[in-house]
């Protein structure tokens, strides 16, 4: 599947969340940021698994990774500084269609990585959390474009309408 292809599954798996996130926060409302940041964040997950390779995916992870240092240096955060710069090498230790394509890698690692910012912004837990959920909804909507029914248990209609419509 191609760049084009995986921003149209953002999308979708993004629709999919906000119909299920949005009656579970209690009928608050979301403001216009936090739904553009939430897309964001699944468009994001929609390219992420691609980061192995040149691509679309590998230039937002360097640009995010590197406002990201800027600002947990501006505000001295050494703590979360070094674990994401040793993030920045990790592209180039993979092979395409590796662990980045692998379902349970997916959801553990923003599992975990939103457990480690979570203690470390308890205030902001909650947030940090549902981030989470958009970002592996997003990742798992390009590992069910790349592998189509073969990965996700869908009738064969709808994966060959899926892929005729994204590629």
């Amino acid at each position: 599947m191609n760049y084009p292809g995986h921003i149209g599954g953002g999308v979708i798996a993004f629709s999919i969340i906000i119909a299920l996130a949005i009656p579970a926060r209690f009928g608050q409302p979301c403001s216009a940021v936090g739904m553009g940041m939430w897309l964001g964040i699944t468009l994001f997950g929609a390219l992420f698994p691609d980061i192995d390779v040149h691509s679309k995916g590998r230039k937002v992870w360097h640009r995010l990774l590197f406002c990201g240092a800027l600002l947990m240096t501006y505000h001295r955060q050494y703590q979360l500084l070094a674990p994401l710069l040793l993030l920045t090498a990790a592209p180039y230790m993979l092979k395409h269609r590796g662990i980045t394509h692998r379902w349970w890698f997916i959801t553990s690692m923003p599992l975990a990585g939103a457990w480690y910012l979570g203690h470390a912004y308890p205030l902001w837990h909650n947030e940090i959390y549902l981030s989470s959920i958009f970002f592996t909804a997003g990742a798992l909507s390009h590992l069910a474009l790349d592998y189509g029914p073969r990965w996700l248990p869908m009738p064969k209609n709808i994966a060959r309408l899926l892929s005729k419509l994204f590629s």
